[in-house]
């Protein structure tokens, strides 16, 4: 197994600056965060190239909410491999069994509990390395 000390990066796409605080409070104990308030910002980081290991994505972002944005994440082919889990202020199943139909990685009901939220993101990143070996 070869050490890496390079933090891995999530990048927190929510509106709510309190919301984005509280993640990056959670996050920042073992990763490295950058954080965005809305779709348009966070495609144009992915553009530029600064790709994360893992999508923390609010599914209520204003003016193109969360679904849409990961539909254009998923549409770009360089970026399809960006594991994302949805956040939600709703817990319902509906919406669960959707975010799993397209192919979410995880869906965190909001306000974050420190070990789910640290415990969604480090299963996100493990599943989207098996894959990808």
């Amino acid at each position: 197994m070869s050490i890496n000390n390079e933090k891995k990066k999530i990048l927190i796409v929510d509106s709510n600056k309190i919301q984005q605080l509280t993640a990056r409070s959670i996050l920042n104990k073992r990763y490295e965060t950058i954080a965005v308030d809305s779709g348009k910002d966070a495609l144009n980081l992915l553009i530029k190239g600064d790709i994360p290991d893992v999508m923390l994505l609010d599914i209520s972002v204003p003016k193109n909410d969360g679904w849409g944005i990961f539909k254009n994440i998923k549409g770009i082919c360089l970026l399809q491999d960006i594991p994302i889990v949805f956040s939600s202020p709703l817990d319902g199943f509906l919406e669960k069994m959707y975010a799993s139909s397209i192919g979410v990685s995880d869906l965190i009901s909001k306000p974050f509990k420190e070990n789910e939220l640290l415990l969604k993101i480090e299963t996100a990143m493990e599943e989207n390395q098996s894959q990808l070996a």
